[in-house]
């Protein structure tokens, strides 16, 4: 693959890419940007329970994780509702992150 000189950079530009195209109803929790930040984001679909989108995104061959399956349990009680953790590595595609994007846009 080529280390972390070739993943950080690659992950960076998918994430870049990600932040760029996020659909209006989308909120991410966090930076706004990946200034001090890995690409691993917690979001919300403006309507859509976390556990509703998670479920849909899933039907549609998208992994990410609903309510208290990440990692920081403790900020749980500081958010506004639950929420989705999703993340992009070094083996997804701009492909794949379109395909959230598009997916992020049409969960009902």
């Amino acid at each position: 693959i080529g280390g972390y000189d070739a993943i950080v950079p690659y992950e960076r530009e998918l994430a870049e890419h990600f932040l760029a195209n996020l659909p209006p109803r989308v909120t991410i929790h966090g930076p706004q940007s990946m200034e001090g930040r890995v690409p691993t984001f917690l979001l919300n679909v403006d309507g859509i329970p976390a556990d509703v989108a998670a479920r849909e995104l899933a039907a549609r061959d998208i992994g990410v994780w609903a309510h208290d399956s990440w990692y920081c349990l403790a900020l749980a009680p500081r958010l506004p509702e639950q929420s989705i953790r999703m993340g992009i590595a070094h083996y997804n595609t701009r492909e794949e992150v379109d395909r959230l994007l598009e997916a992020l846009d049409n969960v009902s």
